[in-house]
C-alpha cells in the first residue's frame, strides 16, 4: 500500500492524476472478491486488478510454497512462476468449478510439483 501511495502521490505532484467518474472507477476497479481479479484480468489484461490480486496472494502463494519446498529461494521463484501463470491462464478459470482460491493454490502446487519432476 505504501508503494500505491507514493505513486498517488507522485501523480498528483506530476499534475498526470485524471479524475475519473464513479462509473468509470467502478468499471476500471473490480472489486474485491478474488474472482472478480481473475475474470478482469482475462476479459481486458487490468493490470490493476493483477495488481491487487499479486498484492493479495503472493505472500500467501510464497509462505505456502516455502512450507512445501523448505527453501526460501525455490519457493520465491514458484511464487514468480506461479503469479505469471495466473496472469497467461486467467480466461481459462470458471467460477463455477471452484473458488477462484483453490484454482490458484492448485497451479502453485502443479509448478511445486513441475520443479520437482525436472530436479530428478
Amino acid at each position: 500500500v505504501p508503494k500505491m501511495r507514493r505513486r498517488f502521490a507522485a501523480r498528483m505532484r506530476s499534475g498526470h492524476l485524471q479524475v475519473m467518474s464513479e462509473q468509470d472507477q467502478a468499471a476500471s476497479a473490480p472489486a474485491g472478491d478474488v474472482s472478480t481479479y481473475i475474470l478482469a484480468i482475462a476479459s481486458h489484461a487490468d493490470m490493476d486488478a493483477f495488481q491487487a490480486l499479486f498484492q493479495d496472494y503472493s505472500p500467501r502463494i510464497r509462505a505456502y510454497l516455502l512450507k512445501q519446498t523448505r527453501n526460501a529461494q525455490a519457493a520465491e521463484d514458484l511464487m514468480q512462476e506461479t503469479m505469471l501463470s495466473i496472469w497467461r491462464k486467467a480466461g481459462q478459470y470458471d467460477p463455477a468449478r471452484g473458488p477462484a482460491s483453490a484454482w490458484i493454490f492448485t497451479i502453485a502446487r502443479n509448478r511445486r510439483i513441475e520443479l520437482k519432476l525436472t530436479e530428478r
